[in-house]
């Protein structure tokens, strides 16, 4: 039977003690924000986060020390419930904007056809039903059998254009391609220089880097490099041989790969290693990661050509970790062993050092600008040359006749070369080239022109930053891109300081409540305290759901009391309400004396030394933790890499990525959910739910 602990009691009615606790949590400027989501349309006052409680007007001397305020009678006068209310957030709908973006073709009147929300007509791209290729054949077609000339499509809220009418391809590509001269993709060679290759750059860049890599591509210099690959084919052929004498069966695809690997790794690189005999060579291991497109990858690329000047600010980067580095140093260890030792070979790479070593500056190329034309060769022929000669392989077994033709053809012009393939008896093969170019229509690889036009970023900040106007709301003016929250994206400021920063302002300006901006959501600040009585109280229905997003099915751990909605949060809380009577309370003090024993016993061993009195406490809050909710001993004192206080850190921990990924799901919670994003890190996830099940 349980037997209450005899200081229990008095822990309870040590009420100063209790004031002096809520007075310290004003006194750190600790923000605890009240977060909820307006789950109907609530009138705002004619004249909606909090910070009352650091108001001189309320709070005498909001600095200073002193439980007072938390006195008696001083209690019922404050004008928030359980816990300080601070902060309240309202996202702004994203509903009306998706909608305004998707009606950029009408307002050009322009044919398009309809987009659905949220991924515009690429709905079986994001979900993996289809290639790109076959979704765009689908839209030409689509086009063409209502007799367009040409239409308007979406990918995701971006704006494209898909010709049909030949007369309108050969404008675009002639006399109005001034137009159209940039590629739509995202580069920071600042912060990722392996990125910034011909095919990313814009503008003055662009012209300046194609004057100075186009005499590298004549025929004389392909030529050039033709021994090189021709070196390639001897391996690919011997390893084919190798496996016909054993009678193994061959990946053709696989064989294909590493053929193709080993002529850019040769031509591009000036590496001559035997990929194909090497399969898990670092080289192809990094040139796959360059290629594999997870769904945070595929999120981030949309993010990041959507909205260019943001990502160029937040320093986003485009590779998978690692892979930048790996190449750079490639390219600067060949660079700098061909020149110690004087190596010289033609190849891709001996072009680009002769640039480098040009004596005329315009025409000099960096050690980064040398490696991102190189990693460009993975990119645009890895997967491209791979895939084509495989399924063209694939179609000469399905035809015979086909098959015969073109090995007649190559037997034929050999003939005149002494049997040696050379680079004008490949230019001979006619019926080669046909067979290539059929192969790429039949695979639809590449199907008509689609030209993006990317709407404005700027504009749509500027349409967004006009939400509380609209409301006729007085607000603190914006910033692009972070809204009000320039300090705090910075890490200049925290943000109870910047909230409070934000509240002094409005007061003094004697508003009774304000709009904001966090980043691109629209944010309601209450000042008077009439205004926040009838918030919390007569209209709290409109505000029963907090803004926090959750994904129950991909992450279970963030579907807690605190984060889910609606009928999920009435049933799960009518569910934990029981579990947190004062009888069940009552049942866990004996657990938590005993921690406070162990972090007396522990406290009493080092008060020889210096304590780290956060750290301390710290591994105390995972004991009780770890005892009340999990039922384990963590030992979080004995043990300095306790399981779970590594994971407790880890949970809280927010890089630069997860920052990003919590905005994005935050603002688009619906998209989020679609595309599986998780909050918890899979690590920190799957430990959590192996102790659960274990316990």
């Amino acid at each position: 039977m349980y037997e209450p602990d005899p200081r229990q009691q008095p822990i309870f009615s040590i009420k100063f003690r209790k004031r002096k606790k809520e007075n310290f949590q004003k006194f750190c400027n600790y923000i605890q924000p009240f977060v909820r989501r307006s789950v109907k349309n609530y009138n705002i006052p004619d004249e909606d986060t909090l910070i009352v409680k650091v108001d001189e007007e309320y709070y005498p001397h909001p600095q200073k020390f002193n439980p007072e305020p938390f006195r008696g009678e001083n209690r019922k006068s404050r004008p928030f419930g359980e816990v300080p209310r601070t902060c309240r957030s309202i996202l702004a709908v994203v509903l009306g904007y998706c909608k305004w973006a998707h009606q950029y073709w009408r307002r050009k009147k322009i044919p398009y056809l309809e987009p659905h929300l949220p991924f515009g007509n690429i709905s079986n791209v994001v979900k993996r039903k289809e290639d790109i290729g076959t979704t765009i054949k689908q839209m030409y077609d689509e086009m063409k059998r209502r007799n367009w000339k040409h239409g308007g499509v979406y990918f995701f809220l971006s704006a494209n254009y898909v010709l049909i009418d030949l007369d309108y391809i050969k404008n675009i590509l002639t006399r109005d391609f001034n137009y159209f001269v940039d590629h739509p993709f995202y580069s920071n060679e600042k912060i990722e220089p392996v990125n910034g290759n011909l095919l990313n750059i814009r503008g003055e860049k662009w012209r300046k880097l194609r004057t100075k890599l186009t005499p590298t591509f004549t025929t004389a210099k392909m030529k050039m490099m033709f021994g090189t690959m021709l070196d390639c084919g001897v391996n690919l052929l011997g390893r084919v041989e190798e496996k016909c004498q054993r009678d193994e069966a061959i990946d053709i695809k696989d064989v294909l790969e590493s053929f193709t690997m080993d002529i850019i790794r040769s031509c591009a690189f000036g590496l001559d290693l035997k990929l194909s005999e090497e399969d898990d060579s670092s080289f192809k291991i990094y040139s796959k990661k360059m290629l594999v497109v997870t769904k945070w990858q595929f999120i981030k690329s949309e993010f990041v050509s959507d909205f260019p000047r943001l990502a160029n600010i937040l320093r986003l980067k485009v590779l998978p970790k690692g892979v930048a580095d790996f190449f750079l140093k490639t390219v600067t260890d060949i660079i700098e062993f061909r020149e110690k030792n004087s190596v010289v070979r033609n190849d891709f790479m001996q072009l680009m050092i002769k640039l480098k070593n040009s004596k005329f500056v315009e025409e000099s190329l960096t050690i980064e600008e040398i490696a991102a034309q190189s990693a460009l060769f993975i990119t645009a022929s890895f997967e491209t040359s791979s895939i084509l000669m495989t399924f063209t392989m694939y179609e000469l077994a399905k035809n015979q006749n086909i098959q015969n033709e073109i090995r007649d053809e190559i037997s034929s012009v050999l003939g005149n070369y002494e049997g040696k393939i050379t680079y004008s008896a490949l230019g001979e093969m006619k019926y080669m080239n046909k067979v290539l170019d059929g192969g790429l229509i039949f695979l639809k690889m590449l199907v008509g022109v689609v030209i993006a036009l990317f709407i404005t970023v700027i504009f749509y900040y500027k349409w967004t930053y006009q939400y509380w106007r609209r409301k006729n709301l007085k607000y603190l003016e914006p910033q692009m891109p972070y809204g009000n929250l320039t300090n705090l994206v910075h890490r200049k400021e925290h943000i109870g300081l910047t909230i409070k920063r934000f509240y002094d302002e409005m007061k003094t300006k004697g508003w009774k409540h304000g709009g904001l901006y966090f980043i691109l959501s629209p944010n309601y600040l209450v000042v008077d305290l009439d205004y926040v009585k009838n918030i919390m109280t007569k209209d709290f229905q409109h505000f029963v759901d907090r803004n926090i997003y959750y994904n129950e099915k991909d992450d279970p751990l963030s579907a807690h009391l605190v984060n889910v909605t609606g009928t999920r949060w009435r049933n799960l809380r009518s569910k934990l309400t029981p579990t947190f009577t004062s009888g069940k309370m009552k049942m866990m003090f004996q657990t938590l004396v005993e921690c406070e024993a162990n972090l007396q016993k522990q406290m009493e061993a080092k008060c020889a030394k210096s304590i780290d009195i956060k750290d301390v406490l710290a591994r105390f809050t995972t004991d009780i933790i770890g005892s009340c909710a999990f039922g384990l001993d963590c030992k979080a004192f004995e043990d300095e890499d306790s399981p779970f206080r590594t994971y407790g850190k880890k949970i809280f921990a927010i890089t630069r990525g997860r920052r990003l990924k919590r905005n994005f799901a935050n603002s688009f919670p619906a998209l989020a959910r679609m595309l599986g994003v998780c909050i918890t890190p899979k690590d920190v996830a799957d430990f959590y739910m192996k102790v659960v099940k274990d316990t």
